[in-house]
């Protein structure tokens, strides 16, 4: 039986409700679930508790070697919890809040963003609008959550930072925004873009310098206090080394993606934002 597989029956044993891949977490007092089991491509089991419980503490709330999370063995969840002194408790769910007859679920939408071949962003939206980033590292043919400041995004590239560079090859103009999301929102219609690692309190200047000198720029920043915050920096430092600099700001509240979805920034609209100086 996979790791991953016989984890999800020990955890169902154990007393923990799951929403599909959700399940309680056992390391602190979880009213609804909010530990991501993933399985890996060798069927070891990949946990993420939202809440910020470590893999570690997991494993001990549990009572379980950590091995068991990566190796295929033959031994039955309920036999094993059965014979394990530590039973963890769990809460009982709440689904208040959580919507009618969709109590059962919870909706959220994972997005990767790989920066490197071994290195990539995983961003979570949930549906009360709130975001969680997480960065991970790719260790033999898993991905796994990386330990905070583990990873120098200093020395990360700029995100689709090849393909921009292939793209000044042949003079296209390039939308600098804040977000992977709104990079690849600019790429489905055409449009080179990038960003760098780190977000808004993070401008990677010296990269951005580097890779942008002498290109064609739109800046596009998201219209909230950090993103005009970032946007005052971002102007001062990049428009002397581009050829030509452009900025385009959204309605409050908005980023470079809410832009594309209204058709505010289009392939022909940037052309002509550049072909008619300001």
């Amino acid at each position: 039986m996979s790791a991953h597989k016989w984890f999800c029956d020990y955890l169902s044993t154990s007393g923990a409700v799951n929403i599909g891949k959700l399940w309680q977490c056992p390391s602190h007092s979880d009213s609804y679930p909010s530990m991501s089991v993933e399985e890996g491509e060798d069927g070891r089991a990949l946990i993420y508790c939202h809440a910020g419980c470590t893999f570690m503490e997991v494993c001990n709330a549990l009572g379980l070697h950590a091995h068991l999370l990566f190796e295929e063995h033959p031994w039955n969840a309920k036999k094993v919890f059965q014979a394990n002194p530590i039973k963890p408790t769990f809460c009982k769910v709440s689904y208040a809040g959580h919507g009618g007859s969709n109590k059962g679920r919870m909706s959220f939408h994972i997005q990767h963003h790989q920066f490197t071949p071994t290195v990539r962003l995983e961003r979570v939206k949930y549906e009360d609008g709130s975001k969680m980033c997480k960065w991970q590292v790719l260790e033999g043919d898993a991905w796994y959550y990386s330990q905070e400041g583990k990873i120098n995004l200093d020395e990360l590239p700029l995100y689709r930072e090849k393909e921009v560079i292939q793209g000044s090859f042949m003079d296209e103009i390039v939308v600098l925004c804040e977000s992977e999301s709104s990079v690849d929102a600019l790429f489905n219609i055409g449009i080179y873009a990038t960003t760098w690692a780190g977000g808004a309190s993070q401008p990677k200047l010296s990269r951005l310098k580097e890779v942008l000198k002498d290109m064609r720029v739109l800046w596009v920043p998201d219209n909230d206090p950090a993103g005009l915050k970032c946007s005052a920096v971002i102007e001062h430092e990049l428009k002397p080394v581009v050829r030509q600099w452009k900025t385009l700001i959204g309605a409050e509240g908005e980023d470079a993606k809410d832009l594309v979805k209204r058709s505010a920034i289009t392939l022909d609209s940037i052309v002509g934002l550049f072909a008619h100086p300001l």
